[in-house]
C-alpha cells in the first residue's frame, strides 16, 4: 500500500476519532446536567414535598441512557484511536523513521513475558 493511501485513511481515522472525542464531552456535560437536574429534583420532593418520588425514576432512567450511550461511544473512540495509532505507525514504517519506536528488548529479558507459565519452567530446564 502507498504512502498516500495510508495518509488518507489516517486522515479519515483521525476525523471520526474527533467526531467521537466531541460526542463523548457532549455525554459528560448532558450526564452531569441530569445530575444537577436529580438534585433539584430531590430537592423538591424531599424539603419542598412539591412533587411525587416516582418523577425521580425519570431522572434515573435519563442518565441510564446516558451512561450507556457514553460506554458505547466511549468503545467506539478507542477503536478509533487504536486505527490512528495503527496507521500512524504503517506511515512510520514506509518513511522507515519507525525503527526504535517499540518495546525496549530489556521487557523480554529472562522470560519477563512468560513468567508464571508452567511451560516456561520445563522449557528453561533444557536450555
Amino acid at each position: 500500500m502507498s504512502r498516500g493511501g495510508v495518509s488518507k485513511r489516517l486522515k479519515g481515522h483521525e476525523a471520526e476519532l474527533a467526531v467521537f472525542e466531541g460526542r463523548h464531552r457532549r455525554f459528560g456535560d448532558a450526564k452531569l446536567a441530569v445530575i444537577a437536574v436529580g438534585i433539584v429534583a430531590a430537592w423538591f420532593v424531599v424539603a419542598r414535598q412539591a412533587m411525587d418520588a416516582e418523577w425521580l425514576w425519570i431522572v434515573v432512567a435519563v442518565y441510564v441512557a446516558l451512561a450507556v450511550a457514553h460506554e458505547l461511544t466511549l468503545r467506539k473512540r478507542r477503536a478509533a484511536e487504536s486505527a490512528v495509532a495503527l496507521y500512524r505507525r504503517g506511515i512510520a514504517r514506509i518513511e522507515d523513521s519507525g525503527q526504535g519506536a517499540g518495546r525496549r528488548a530489556k521487557s523480554f529479558a529472562r522470560g519477563s513475558c512468560l513468567r508464571g507459565r508452567p511451560g516456561f519452567i520445563r522449557a528453561r530446564m533444557f536450555v
